[in-house]
Protein backbone atom coordinates (compact mmCIF):
# COMPACT_ATOMS: atom_id res chain seq x y z
CA UNK A 1 0.00 0.00 0.00
CA UNK A 2 1.49 3.12 -0.96
CA UNK A 3 1.80 5.88 1.94
CA UNK A 4 -0.89 8.39 1.00
CA UNK A 5 -3.39 5.40 0.80
CA UNK A 6 -1.86 4.16 3.73
CA UNK A 7 -1.94 7.52 5.59
CA UNK A 8 -6.18 7.60 4.79
CA UNK A 9 -6.94 4.07 5.92
CA UNK A 10 -5.46 4.88 9.25
CA UNK A 11 -6.51 8.03 9.70
CA UNK A 12 -10.32 6.89 8.91
CA UNK A 13 -9.37 4.01 11.51
CA UNK A 14 -7.84 6.78 14.52
CA UNK A 15 -11.10 9.20 13.25
CA UNK A 16 -13.92 6.12 13.63
CA UNK A 17 -12.32 5.61 16.86
CA UNK A 18 -11.91 8.71 18.91
CA UNK A 19 -13.49 11.40 16.66
CA UNK A 20 -12.54 14.15 14.80
CA UNK A 21 -11.82 16.52 17.88
CA UNK A 22 -9.48 14.00 19.15
CA UNK A 23 -7.20 13.30 16.45
CA UNK A 24 -4.35 15.03 14.85
CA UNK A 25 -1.82 14.99 12.09
CA UNK A 26 1.04 14.13 14.71
CA UNK A 27 -1.20 10.91 16.06
CA UNK A 28 -1.57 9.70 12.64
CA UNK A 29 2.17 10.21 11.99
CA UNK A 30 3.27 8.67 15.16
CA UNK A 31 0.46 5.26 14.54
CA UNK A 32 2.00 5.17 11.16
CA UNK A 33 5.76 4.95 12.51
CA UNK A 34 6.39 8.29 10.46
CA UNK A 35 7.18 11.56 10.91
CA UNK A 36 4.82 14.77 10.92
CA UNK A 37 6.40 15.80 7.90
CA UNK A 38 5.17 12.08 5.59
CA UNK A 39 1.78 13.07 6.78
CA UNK A 40 1.75 16.80 5.74
CA UNK A 41 3.52 15.98 2.50
CA UNK A 42 0.47 14.48 1.25
CA UNK A 43 -1.77 16.48 3.11
CA UNK A 44 -0.10 20.13 3.93
CA UNK A 45 -2.96 21.09 6.45
CA UNK A 46 -5.42 19.47 8.21
CA UNK A 47 -8.58 20.41 5.89
CA UNK A 48 -6.97 18.57 3.08
CA UNK A 49 -7.19 15.47 4.59
CA UNK A 50 -10.21 16.06 5.51
CA UNK A 51 -11.69 17.31 2.37
CA UNK A 52 -9.78 13.47 0.61
CA UNK A 53 -11.77 11.80 3.24
CA UNK A 54 -14.86 13.45 2.54
CA UNK A 55 -14.05 12.56 -1.43
CA UNK A 56 -13.50 9.29 -0.98
CA UNK A 57 -17.12 8.55 0.44
CA UNK A 58 -18.57 10.58 -1.77
CA UNK A 59 -16.76 8.70 -4.49
CA UNK A 60 -18.00 5.29 -3.08
CA UNK A 61 -21.69 6.85 -2.94
CA UNK A 62 -21.30 7.86 -6.33
CA UNK A 63 -20.82 4.28 -7.57
CA UNK A 64 -23.99 2.71 -6.59
CA UNK A 65 -26.57 2.57 -9.14
CA UNK A 66 -27.80 5.05 -10.61
CA UNK A 67 -30.93 5.33 -12.78
CA UNK A 68 -32.34 3.49 -14.68
CA UNK A 69 -32.38 1.28 -12.52
CA UNK A 70 -34.21 -2.05 -11.43
CA UNK A 71 -35.72 -3.26 -7.91
CA UNK A 72 -32.82 -5.22 -7.40
CA UNK A 73 -30.69 -2.57 -7.67
CA UNK A 74 -32.56 -0.58 -5.60
CA UNK A 75 -31.99 -3.55 -2.89
CA UNK A 76 -28.36 -3.12 -3.71
CA UNK A 77 -28.35 0.55 -2.47
CA UNK A 78 -30.37 -0.27 0.76
CA UNK A 79 -27.66 -2.20 1.38
CA UNK A 80 -24.66 -1.05 0.57
CA UNK A 81 -25.46 2.78 2.02
CA UNK A 82 -24.96 1.73 5.21
CA UNK A 83 -21.32 -0.03 5.02
CA UNK A 84 -20.39 3.12 3.26
CA UNK A 85 -21.78 5.43 6.55
CA UNK A 86 -20.39 2.47 8.80
CA UNK A 87 -16.88 2.97 7.15
CA UNK A 88 -16.76 7.03 7.41
CA UNK A 89 -18.82 6.83 10.68
CA UNK A 90 -16.69 10.06 11.81
CA UNK A 91 -18.43 11.79 9.00
CA UNK A 92 -22.24 10.79 9.45
CA UNK A 93 -21.93 11.05 13.20
CA UNK A 94 -20.48 14.29 12.98
CA UNK A 95 -22.31 15.56 9.73
CA UNK A 96 -23.30 19.28 11.61
CA UNK A 97 -19.64 19.85 12.45
CA UNK A 98 -18.72 18.35 9.00
CA UNK A 99 -21.33 20.98 7.45
CA UNK A 100 -20.62 24.03 9.36
CA UNK A 101 -16.66 23.36 9.36
CA UNK A 102 -16.13 22.48 5.63
CA UNK A 103 -18.24 24.39 3.37
CA UNK A 104 -17.03 22.37 0.42
CA UNK A 105 -18.26 19.63 1.84
CA UNK A 106 -21.95 21.10 2.70
CA UNK A 107 -21.70 22.12 -1.14
CA UNK A 108 -21.22 18.58 -2.48
CA UNK A 109 -23.49 17.12 0.40
CA UNK A 110 -26.36 19.29 -1.02
CA UNK A 111 -25.66 18.76 -4.20
CA UNK A 112 -25.67 14.61 -3.49
CA UNK A 113 -28.99 14.92 -1.55
CA UNK A 114 -30.75 16.34 -4.10
CA UNK A 115 -29.14 14.30 -6.73
CA UNK A 116 -30.29 11.32 -5.33
CA UNK A 117 -33.62 12.40 -4.62
CA UNK A 118 -34.38 13.44 -8.02
CA UNK A 119 -32.86 10.33 -9.39
CA UNK A 120 -35.55 8.55 -7.33
CA UNK A 121 -38.72 10.96 -8.61
CA UNK A 122 -37.55 9.95 -11.81
CA UNK A 123 -36.98 6.49 -11.60
CA UNK A 124 -40.24 6.16 -9.75
CA UNK A 125 -41.94 7.75 -12.99
CA UNK A 126 -40.36 5.02 -15.33
CA UNK A 127 -41.85 2.24 -13.26
CA UNK A 128 -45.17 3.88 -13.31
CA UNK A 129 -44.90 3.49 -16.91
CA UNK A 130 -43.68 -0.11 -16.73
CA UNK A 131 -46.77 -0.72 -14.44
CA UNK A 132 -44.09 -1.38 -11.63
CA UNK A 133 -45.74 1.36 -9.22
CA UNK A 134 -48.94 4.00 -8.98
CA UNK A 135 -48.74 7.33 -10.82
CA UNK A 136 -47.63 10.08 -9.09
CA UNK A 137 -50.84 11.33 -7.68
CA UNK A 138 -52.43 12.76 -3.55
CA UNK A 139 -51.95 8.94 -2.61
CA UNK A 140 -48.70 8.30 -4.50
CA UNK A 141 -46.56 11.12 -4.19
CA UNK A 142 -43.09 10.37 -5.80
CA UNK A 143 -41.92 13.26 -4.01
CA UNK A 144 -42.52 12.41 -0.07
CA UNK A 145 -41.84 8.54 -0.99
CA UNK A 146 -38.20 10.12 -2.67
CA UNK A 147 -37.52 11.99 0.41
CA UNK A 148 -38.75 9.41 3.12
CA UNK A 149 -36.68 6.95 1.78
CA UNK A 150 -33.37 9.52 1.99
CA UNK A 151 -34.07 10.94 5.40
CA UNK A 152 -34.44 7.05 6.80
CA UNK A 153 -30.80 6.18 4.43
CA UNK A 154 -29.33 9.25 5.40
CA UNK A 155 -30.09 8.70 9.58
CA UNK A 156 -30.02 4.77 9.86
CA UNK A 157 -25.92 4.82 10.95
CA UNK A 158 -26.63 7.72 13.73
CA UNK A 159 -29.99 5.79 14.53
CA UNK A 160 -28.40 2.60 14.76
CA UNK A 161 -25.37 3.64 16.91
CA UNK A 162 -27.89 5.07 19.60
CA UNK A 163 -29.54 1.86 19.47
CA UNK A 164 -26.95 -0.36 19.90
CA UNK A 165 -27.33 -2.84 22.91
CA UNK A 166 -31.37 -1.20 23.68
CA UNK A 167 -33.79 -3.45 23.39
CA UNK A 168 -34.92 -1.54 20.19
CA UNK A 169 -31.55 -2.50 17.74
CA UNK A 170 -32.39 -3.71 14.45
CA UNK A 171 -30.80 -6.43 12.47
CA UNK A 172 -29.62 -5.93 9.46
CA UNK A 173 -32.61 -8.09 7.83
CA UNK A 174 -35.03 -5.30 9.95
CA UNK A 175 -33.79 -2.53 8.38
CA UNK A 176 -34.13 -3.81 4.70
CA UNK A 177 -37.99 -4.39 5.97
CA UNK A 178 -38.50 -1.65 7.04
CA UNK A 179 -37.17 0.58 4.12
CA UNK A 180 -39.15 -1.32 1.64
CA UNK A 181 -41.86 -0.34 3.93
CA UNK A 182 -41.53 3.02 2.28
CA UNK A 183 -42.16 1.72 -1.39
CA UNK A 184 -44.26 -1.34 -0.86
CA UNK A 185 -47.86 0.71 -0.39
CA UNK A 186 -47.10 2.42 -3.77
CA UNK A 187 -47.01 -0.63 -6.07
CA UNK A 188 -49.25 -1.86 -8.11
CA UNK A 189 -49.44 -6.28 -7.92
CA UNK A 190 -46.64 -6.22 -10.45
CA UNK A 191 -44.42 -4.51 -8.44
CA UNK A 192 -45.17 -6.41 -5.47
CA UNK A 193 -44.21 -9.27 -7.32
CA UNK A 194 -40.97 -8.15 -8.09
CA UNK A 195 -40.51 -7.29 -4.63
CA UNK A 196 -41.99 -10.76 -3.39
CA UNK A 197 -38.74 -12.18 -5.70
CA UNK A 198 -36.38 -9.83 -3.74
CA UNK A 199 -37.47 -10.74 -0.42
CA UNK A 200 -37.45 -14.52 -0.90
CA UNK A 201 -33.99 -14.26 -2.53
CA UNK A 202 -32.70 -12.04 0.04
CA UNK A 203 -34.72 -13.32 3.10
CA UNK A 204 -35.24 -10.50 5.34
Amino acid sequence: MKTRERIIVKAIELLNEKGIPNVSMREIADALDMSVGNVTYYFPRWNDLMEELNHQMMLEISHLPRIPFNLIDLHSVFERVPVVQEKYGFITRDIHLFISHYPEFARLRKTLVGSRIQDMINQLSIWSSQGICHPDSSDHNHKRIAVKMWLLLASWSVQDTLLKETEYALSKEEFLAIIWQIFTPHFTELGLEKFREIKEKSQF
